[in-house]
């Protein structure tokens, strides 16, 4: 849900000021495990009761400021630059955007948990854990082979690839400022020469928590070796954080002839 609430003020007759305040609020957005576990950051772990996969974001607010002046020099060095008055228009406006959180990330989170989806390979000579072979999964073809028959083939405390959100999960922020100059020519020709920006932190991306540090071959200098991962219950643990970045810098010119 969101809240918002904003007014225009006439400070003087050439000086408009318009001012607003948002906030927003998605609940259930960062619950990315379904094991309620108040000891883990977060408050809770993904399915396989291991990695923390909840957060939370509270702090939403988003305002937003903007100003036009419309300078109304009578002569001198304004009236020079700007015009007569009603000539000319000054811009210049600011405001942060919260983007709300990807809802596959979520559902990501519950999906790659290790235990709703695992992804298992078996051939005819796989052999499953009360002696099944992978025989028996084949020959259900074309029909699909039963749960409890493909759970007997599932590699014991053994979870795969897992995708959990972060704890420390946040909205995106998106930063927003203009500022352009509008000058009116003659009766039918108007020009303007303004600049734009957009910053935002906290975009959403993968890592792998769960890849080895190299280790430096001391027998060959230069070298490198990979040892086995951090956590042998889990292959990639590709964990979304919100810690990248962009940035967006623009020059904005037109030109406008009524005919």
């Amino acid at each position: 849900y969101g809240i918002y609430a904003q007014d225009t003020w006439q400070f003087r007759h050439n000086i408009t000021l318009n001012y607003g305040l948002r906030y927003d609020k998605e609940d259930g957005a960062f619950t990315g495990g379904t094991v309620p576990d108040p000891q883990v950051p977060g408050g809770c772990l993904q399915s396989n009761g291991l990695i923390p996969a909840c957060g939370s974001d509270n702090a939403n607010w988003q305002p937003r400021l903007g100003i036009a002046w419309s300078p109304s020099f009578e002569n001198g060095t304004g009236h020079w630059l700007f015009g007569a008055p009603g000539k000319s228009v000054i811009r210049a406006a600011g405001g942060r955007i919260t983007e709300m959180v990807d809802l596959n990330v979520t559902v990501n989170s519950r999906i790659f948990d290790g235990n709703t989806l695992f992804t298992q390979s078996i051939t005819a000579g796989s052999i499953g854990s009360d002696g099944a072979t992978g025989e028996q999964v084949l020959k259900t073809y074309p029909n699909l082979p039963s749960a409890s028959l493909l759970d007997l083939f599932k590699p014991v405390g053994y979870y795969g690839r897992v995708r959990p959100i972060s704890p420390t999960l946040k909205n995106p922020q998106v930063n927003m400022a203009s500022l352009v100059y509008q000058r009116q020519l003659g009766s039918s020709f108007t020009y303007s020469i303004g600049y734009q920006a957009a910053f935002t932190h906290g975009l959403f991306g993968e890592k792998d928590t769960n890849f080895p540090t190299p280790i430096a071959d001391p027998a060959h200098p230069g070298y490198f070796y990979m040892p086995g991962v951090p956590n042998p219950a889990f292959g990639p643990i590709r964990t979304v954080f919100s810690d990248r970045e962009s940035g967006y810098n623009a020059l904005v010119i037109t030109a406008v002839k009524r005919m």
